[in-house]
């Protein structure tokens, strides 16, 4: 019941607003057996050995975890992003039937997008029609799907491959700062 406990209690603060299933696959669950075999191991040691079970850890964790903060979790998914952005602008730029004019779709092409493009961002196209009906320009937003677990930057792509990302909680504009590549 002592390592129960903390283990769950874990799970629960790491959880909460279900920022932790919406981060990781629940194959990634296991990771809290292992906290309970640790804690098990702990509570059934003396106390000579716990101190250095506990001073083992601290030096093998320090350098996995310490170097893992929020930037680094969010790189992957926002990358994604903008990798899918730039997928989807160049499927629509390709001329239609042989048309060297600057007319685009409708609606975005069937795109098979990245699971971490999927799963973390959603993603919107806005046609731009001129006077006589036609699309002559677009954009393309990638915003987070779930911003309340520290994924919070939006991205947009313009129909001249121009992308802008703000951290505010709506979509970018070409207001908001140029992404330098």
């Amino acid at each position: 019941m002592w390592a129960l406990f903390p283990t769950a209690f874990l799970f629960l603060i790491l959880n909460r607003n279900g920022c932790w299933f919406y981060r990781h696959d629940p194959k990634d669950l296991v990771l809290f057996v292992y906290v309970f075999i640790w804690l098990l191991a702990f509570f059934a040691l003396a106390a000579t050995w716990r101190l250095l079970l506990l001073i083992g850890t601290v030096i093998v964790l320090v350098p996995l975890v310490g170097m893992r903060g929020v930037a680094e979790m969010n790189s992957g998914p926002e990358s994604a992003a903008v990798h899918t952005l730039h997928e989807l602008n160049s499927n629509l730029q390709r001329p239609n039937n042989g048309e060297r004019q600057r007319l685009f779709a409708d609606k975005l092409p069937m795109l098979e997008l990245s699971p971490p493009a999927r799963k973390f961002y959603r993603f919107e196209y806005i046609p731009k029609r001129s006077a006589d009906g036609e699309i002559r320009s677009y954009l393309i937003e990638a915003v987070p799907s779930h911003r309340g677990c520290d994924l919070q930057r939006s991205f947009t792509i313009t129909s001249e491959n121009e992308i802008f990302w703000t951290m505010e909680p709506r979509p970018a504009s070409a207001s908001d700062a140029r992404l330098n590549e």
